[in-house]
């Protein structure tokens, strides 16, 4: 459990194995962002079972739902609280992160991106034939 002043790392680049080192110990991910176009380290997280709390921006409310902790951009005393209830309630954190990782086994497969590739593949391509607009 985390206590008062116990430190908090900054870490610049790391490689892909330390990330993953990272996610499997920590207790929860912490991810302010004003302005995603996606957000991988929330999908991270999750894979990781790990809860994830983030800005309440409209990208991770429409590609996470409900999975992610969410508190107001810029409100530092929600963020706090957030955070503190995570911290302090173990098994919630635990049922959280277990969702969310059931969550992103379902929806993010490399078979399901294949076949969105391929929608907009076969889309565009009959657009040409037809005359339509090209990329």
């Amino acid at each position: 459990m985390v206590q008062k002043g116990d430190p908090v790392f900054f870490h610049g680049f790391i490689s892909d194995a330390e990330l993953w080192s990272h996610y499997r110990s920590c207790d929860l991910v912490i991810f302010p962002s004003s302005f995603e176009g996606f957000g991988m380290p929330p999908m991270q997280a999750l894979y990781f079972s790990k809860p994830c709390l983030v800005s309440d921006i409209p990208i991770f409310r429409s590609v996470y739902g409900d999975f992610l902790e969410y508190f107001p951009h810029a409100d530092l005393e929600r963020f706090v609280c957030a955070i503190e209830k995570l911290l302090s309630d173990r098994d919630y954190r635990l049922r959280r992160g277990q969702a969310g990782r059931e969550y992103v086994l379902k929806h993010f497969t490399w078979s399901g991106a294949a076949e969105k590739i391929e929608t907009v593949l076969t889309d565009v391509s009959g657009r040409r034939s037809s005359g339509g607009p090209s990329l």
